[in-house]
């Protein structure tokens, strides 16, 4: 399988997919920051915030996979952790 020639060409479709990717990951970590620290009641619930991360870690880390770069230590451990949390 032939890998883009844009490989790691600042401002490719192929860096910023990645980019967009974690821009999601930070996202989804402040979402579930502000509802474990949000006052009960309605709203979205922590669990749905958790799952959101989840999705965002494991689209990051498939994107990762796919294009054969090295998962960090700390989003691996972090993926872990929410894979075995319960919704």
């Amino acid at each position: 399988m032939a890998l883009p020639s844009t490989l790691g060409v600042a401002g490719s479709p192929f860096r910023e997919d990645l980019a967009a990717l974690l821009a999601d990951v930070f996202d989804a970590r402040e979402a579930v920051a502000q509802r474990r620290h949000a006052p009960c009641g309605p709203g979205e619930p922590v669990a749905a915030s958790r799952l959101r991360l989840l999705r965002a870690l494991e689209a990051y880390a498939e994107a990762l996979e796919v294009r054969h770069l090295p998962m960090p230590y700390g989003l691996r451990d972090e993926l872990r952790i929410y894979r075995n949390v319960r919704f």
